[in-house]
């Protein structure tokens, strides 16, 4: 997945822990227990939630992924088949409830 974002791997993982980090405390400020934030899973596979982020974010955010219907690309960038549609709706949905 480093591929995406044009690191290597190395930075790549090091940044998707410090992101992560910084996601179970942003919940945990919210009420949420760290052990019950888990990684969200889409057809059996855990969602790369710090791909999932930067995909978005370079993108122009989730306003304008949504509202220009970008879902589609981003579930290809994290290695779901195009054309699923119904893939994209849940991978919305997933972003929704775990960025702040």
């Amino acid at each position: 997945m480093a591929k995406f974002l044009d690191k290597d791997p190395f930075s790549y993982e090091r940044e998707k822990r410090e992101f992560l980090h910084a996601l179970r405390q942003y919940h945990a400020t919210k009420g949420v227990q760290p052990a019950m934030f888990r990684m969200p899973k889409v057809s059996g596979r855990d969602l790369d939630l710090y791909l999932l982020y930067c995909k978005v974010v370079s993108l122009g955010g989730v306003v304008k992924v949504t509202n220009e219907h970008k879902w589609d690309i981003v579930s290809e960038v994290l290695g779901f088949p195009p054309g699923c549609s119904q893939i994209g709706y849940v991978i919305r949905q997933h972003y929704l409830r775990s960025m702040p």
